[in-house]
C-alpha cells in the first residue's frame, strides 16, 4: 500500500511521463503521499504504522527520490556527459514553413542530441502525403493525436506562425497524451510562459508548454470538487431557485447558474471555466471546437469581468490564465468574486 501510494502521486504529477528528472515534483509527490498515508492511519488500523517506521521511510524517500534526481541532472548537464543516445528521441514538428524547416536543419545537425524526426503536421490536409526536405507530412492538426500515438512519437515541436497560443494549447489538450513533450519555438515570451524548462537548440529556444488544467491531478481534484459542490447545492438551493422560477420571480445570474447544476453534476459543465461559445470557424475555412480550456463553467475569469468593451484577444488571455494557474484555490476565489459580484449588482 504505502509504495503503491507514492507511485500514484509521482504518477499524477508527471514524475514517470512528462518530468522524469524534476526533483521538486518528486519530493512533492512523497510529501502528499505521506500526507495520504497518516490519514490511512485514522481511518483503517488495520494500517496503523508505527510512527518511527513512517518518518524513517519517509525521510529517506524525501532524500532519495528527489535525490538521484538533482544528481542525474547534474552529471547529464555536465560537459563530458552532454551526449544523449541515438535512439528514443521520434519528434513531430508542427508547422511546414519556413521556421519548421529551419528546426528541421538544426536538429539534423545536432546528432548526439538523438531527435529523430518523422515527420511534419500542417495546419491544413491539403499537403499530406507531400515530402517538406525529405520529410513527409503526416497530417494536420485536427488528427495528430492519431499520428502521435501511430509514430510513437515522444516529442511535438510547434514552430509555425499560423497557430495562435490557444491554438496550441487546442492541440495539445485534444491529443490527450500524458508522455508526450510539447514545445514550442516562440515568437515572443508571452502568455503562454510561466514556470517552464527552456532548452537552447543553437539559437533557437525550445520552450516546454504545460498548464495546470492538463494535469492529472488537478483535473482529478476539479473533477471531485465539483461533484462535491455541485451535490450540496442541488439538495439545498436548487429547489428553492426552481419553485422561485416557476412563480414568475426576477432570475438573477446567480439563480440562473444553479439551474444549469445538473449539467455540472453530470460532468459536460463545470463551476468554473471558460464560457460556452459556438463553433468558429477556423483558419482554413473548417469548423472545430472552441479552443480546449477545459469544460464550459457556470462562471470564470471571463465572466467575472465582463464588461461592453471587452475584447475577443482579453478574453483569451484570462482563459489562457485560468487554464496556466488552475488550482482549487483559484476556483474557489473566482467562485467568491462571483457571488460578490453578483449580489452588489
Amino acid at each position: 500500500i504505502p509504495w503503491l501510494i507514492i507511485a500514484l502521486t509521482m504518477f499524477s504529477l508527471g514524475v514517470y511521463t512528462t518530468r522524469k528528472l524534476s526533483s521538486s515534483r518528486a519530493a512533492g509527490s512523497v510529501l502528499i503521499g505521506y500526507v495520504i498515508l497518516s490519514a490511512l492511519t485514522f481511518f483503517f488500523k488495520q494500517y496503523g504504522f508505527s510512527r518511527m517506521v513512517v518518518l524513517i521511510s519517509g525521510a529517506i524517500n524525501i532524500l532519495l527520490l528527489p535525490g538521484w534526481r538533482l544528481a542525474a541532472r547534474g552529471i547529464l548537464r555536465s560537459p563530458e556527459h552532454r551526449r544523449k543516445s541515438l535512439f528514443g528521441r521520434r519528434t513531430i514538428i508542427v508547422g511546414t514553413e519556413g521556421s519548421g524547416q529551419e528546426v528541421l536543419r538544426k536538429l539534423r545537425a545536432r546528432v548526439d542530441d538523438g531527435y529523430d524526426v518523422v515527420g511534419f503536421i500542417d495546419v491544413s490536409r491539403r499537403r499530406v502525403g507531400e515530402k517538406v526536405a525529405g520529410v513527409e507530412i503526416l497530417g494536420s492538426i485536427d488528427n495528430i493525436g492519431k499520428v502521435i500515438q501511430e509514430q510513437k512519437a515522444s516529442e511535438v515541436i510547434f514552430s509555425t506562425d499560423n497557430l495562435s497560443y490557444s491554438d496550441i494549447l487546442s492541440v495539445i489538450g485534444r491529443a490527450g497524451h500524458r508522455s508526450v513533450n510539447f514545445r514550442l519555438v516562440p515568437n515572443s515570451l508571452e502568455v503562454i510562459i510561466g514556470k517552464t524548462h527552456i532548452d537552447q537548440l543553437d539559437d533557437i529556444p525550445l520552450i516546454e508548454i504545460e498548464y495546470n488544467l492538463n494535469r492529472a491531478l488537478n483535473r482529478s481534484l476539479k473533477r471531485l470538487f465539483d461533484l462535491a459542490s455541485s451535490s450540496v447545492l442541488l439538495l439545498l438551493v436548487y429547489p428553492w431557485v426552481a419553485v422561485s422560477r416557476k412563480s414568475g420571480d426576477e432570475m438573477n445570474q446567480i439563480r440562473k447558474s444553479i439551474l444549469l447544476l445538473p449539467r455540472v453534476l453530470d460532468g459536460t459543465m463545470s463551476l468554473v471555466g471558460p464560457p460556452a461559445l459556438p463553433l468558429s470557424a477556423s483558419r482554413n475555412g473548417s469548423a472545430e471546437s472552441v479552443v480546449y480550456l477545459g469544460k464550459p463553467g457556470l462562471t470564470g475569469l471571463v465572466q467575472i469581468n465582463e464588461r461592453d468593451d471587452l475584447t475577443a484577444e482579453e478574453a483569451e488571455r484570462y482563459n489562457l490564465y485560468y487554464a496556466k494557474n488552475q488550482s482549487l484555490l483559484l476556483d474557489v476565489e473566482i467562485l467568491l468574486k462571483a457571488v460578490l459580484g453578483t449580489t452588489k449588482r
